[in-house]
């Protein structure tokens, strides 16, 4: 019995399998006209854009041909035509070559055939990663067969499958069994392979925690295109901050975006934090003591949350985050603007670090409680210094509701973004903007 009969479904392979998902998107496609529409309009939208000499025609030419769908196939089952070839995965792939003739051991994941004319092979990988360059390339006979290869390899992402199987949803095109069978799909995708639906906007996330972060990046790619990095241990995507001066440092080197949950509550989280290493806490607090804090200061008026984010570090790497400040914000920004202490590394006496980190506490920078742990952690560190890091925490937070309603409209979450990070860094002298491929902060 054929594998796409869809009473026939695989029973040695797990719902996560990627051959499921194959076998359940081809049974969609083989039982809902609409949903095959929707395929092969996709495949030919991406023939066009890649100037694919001859793309797929209209559906009236294509089903006026004897359609057979199959899946794993080791074999063709075809001897004419043009041959298309197909790769669905999570993200775009480029290829290394064109499609061409390949002696590997071929099983196809899906190959649509209209006999005569045309022919479709699929290799469906979720994830991109797992794509090797020849599994692009199919394996024909040497001989008895008159199936020429189009050279163009057409590479859909699964987020815009979805899109295009939502919107028939949307419409309501289809009849009550199709609109159950193109239901459970998605809800099956959502299940098992939910880092493929698409996260062009907030609200299509579905408030999937691995797909909000794959917005925050796609937002951040396009302010600064290039530029965006993943930071593991804040579990965030950021893009660096660079000083239009030479030489200088500027006062804040990353802006990260990022989902926060708490609770059942999620939002969307706007971070910098200025003053994060010695060199970019003289910047930032030099900025201040020659044109004020007030500005600075009016960002809590602008919905943004402003904290002290005293710490240290040696040799690059920062600890003692959670130290408990009693300072109020405009004391601690008050206290280093007038260089009430230099903002230097402090050295142990024979005592260690103790004598220094009293002093701390006397000023009301780190609390009693703190010495312990810090001087515990920088022996564990081997630190024969500390650097004093007098940072601040920034952040501007928006519910997830809020972000999905300013997302509806085109690029709002960018703009948005954009004008908020312009709206901080301004107070310590900077704007954004994108030069030479680097996001440039400009004094």
């Amino acid at each position: 019995m054929e594998r796409l009969n869809y009473f026939n479904p695989y029973q040695s392979k797990g719902a996560w399998h990627e051959d499921q998902l194959t076998r359940a998107f081809l049974v969609v496609v083989r039982m809902v006209p609409l949903a095959l529409s929707a395929f092969l309009d996709l495949i030919r939208d991406r023939q066009t854009t890649a100037k694919s000499e001859r793309p797929l025609p209209s559906l009236s030419d294509l089903l006026v041909q004897d359609l057979a769908i199959h899946t794993q196939k080791e074999q063709v089952p075809q001897t004419t035509g043009r041959l298309i070839s197909v790769v669905m995965t999570d993200e775009h792939w480029p290829p290394e070559s064109p499609v061409q003739q390949s002696d590997r051991g071929a099983r196809y994941d899906g190959v649509l055939c209209f006999d005569p004319d045309w022919i479709i092979v699929i290799e469906n990988k979720p994830l991109h990663v797992n794509i090797w360059a020849d599994q692009v390339n199919p394996s024909l006979p040497l001989e008895g067969h008159e199936i020429v290869i189009d050279p163009r390899l057409v590479v859909l992402q699964w987020g815009d499958v979805v899109n295009r199987l939502t919107a028939l949803l949307d419409v309501n095109w289809l009849g009550s069994t199709d609109r159950q069978l193109v239901s459970d799909f998605l809800d099956f995708l959502d299940e098992q392979f939910e880092y493929l639906n698409p996260y062009d906007t907030f609200g299509r996330c579905k408030d999937s925690m691995v797909l909000l972060h794959k917005r925050c990046e796609k937002i951040l790619e396009a302010i600064a295109p290039g530029q965006v990095k993943w930071q593991g241990s804040w579990s965030t995507h950021y893009f660096e901050l660079k000083s239009a001066r030479q030489r200088s440092e500027a006062p804040v080197k990353r802006c990260a975006l990022y989902p926060k949950q708490s609770g059942e509550d999620v939002s969307i989280e706007l971070a910098m934090y200025p003053g994060d290493t010695m060199n970019q806490a003289r910047s930032f607090y030099k900025y201040l003591s020659e044109y004020g804090a007030t500005p600075f200061l009016n960002l809590k008026n602008q919905g943004w949350s402003v904290k002290t984010n005293f710490h240290f570090g040696f040799f690059q790497k920062g600890f003692g985050h959670g130290v408990k400040t009693t300072l109020s914000v405009e004391d601690y920004l008050r206290y280093w603007g007038a260089s009430a202490r230099p903002i230097e590394q402090i050295l142990p006496d024979e005592h260690g670090f103790e004598s220094s980190l009293r002093s701390l506490v006397a000023d009301g920078l780190i609390a009693e409680s703190d010495v312990l742990s810090v001087s515990t952690k920088a022996v564990a560190l081997g630190a024969i210094n500390l650097n004093v890091i007098p940072g601040v925490e920034v952040i501007y937070r928006w519910s997830l509701a809020d972000a999905a309603a300013i997302d509806k409209k085109k690029d709002g979450m960018v703009e948005e973004v954009r004008r908020k990070t312009n709206e901080a860094i301004a107070t310590w002298g900077g704007v954004l903007v994108t030069w030479g491929g680097d996001a440039t902060f400009l004094t």
